[in-house]
């Protein structure tokens, strides 16, 4: 089981270092969303697909978390695009919220 978890971080650590290095700003917002996806991709796929019951839920329900909150933010209901600052502070506001959700459903 540990070699089949290695193997998983293995191949989503390629493929990241692959599409980092297609970049053209290495520093930039999707280098960091690879570096993310790096730590993040092993264990969400090991917990979409193991044989950890618990751990699938709790996969589950970050995935919920997530998909609301993206959902969230394109929402004319809960952000306004009246202006950037307006813009920002919405969506700041929603990350928090969704962080704090996160953190007590642990």
């Amino acid at each position: 089981m540990l070699f089949l978890l290695q193997a998983l971080a293995t191949a989503v650590w390629s493929i990241s270092k692959a599409k980092r290095s297609l970049l053209k700003k290495k520093d930039g917002f999707m280098s960091r969303f690879y570096l993310i996806g790096e730590s993040l991709g092993p264990a969400l796929v090991w917990g979409f697909l193991g044989t950890d019951q618990s751990f699938t839920e709790k996969c589950q329900k970050f995935k919920g978390k997530v998909v609301d909150f993206v959902k969230s933010i394109f929402s004319l209901e809960k952000v306004s695009y009246c202006s950037r600052q307006k813009l920002a502070d919405d969506i700041s506001h929603l990350a928090r919220n969704t962080c704090e959700e996160l953190l007590e459903a642990t």
